[in-house]
């Protein structure tokens, strides 16, 4: 079973960590030019550990659309084409702060 691909974007569906434009669900966006992290490249999660860098408003799940060409970086996935697929309807802004508590508390009882 392959992984599930996780992108946070902006209520507005703006990227919340730079880029440029507005993704709109089920339409493929692509970029041109080397892969390169952090500078080109459509950026999204999909390990286990990688979405506590890039947490926003709003998480939705991605499509890979050129997994042959994926860059996987440190704590990040770098493509050359991509699209959001659903919205996450689990992540909100109560489960956000539930979140933060959490990791509050385990700070706490290190």
């Amino acid at each position: 079973m392959a992984e599930i691909a996780y992108k946070f974007l902006n209520e507005d569906l703006s990227s919340a960590h730079g880029g440029s434009g507005v993704w709109v669900p089920g339409e493929w966006r692509t970029v041109h030019g080397p892969l390169v992290p952090c500078e080109n490249g459509i950026h999204y999660c999909q390990r286990d550990h990688d979405p506590f860098g890039w947490l926003s408003p709003s998480l939705w799940t991605f499509e890979d659309g050129s997994p042959e060409e994926t860059i996987r970086a440190n704590d990040k996935c770098v493509t050359r084409r991509g699209r959001i697929t659903a919205r996450v309807e689990t992540w909100n802004e109560r489960t956000a702060r539930l979140l933060a508590c959490d990791c509050a508390e385990r700070s706490l009882l290190q």
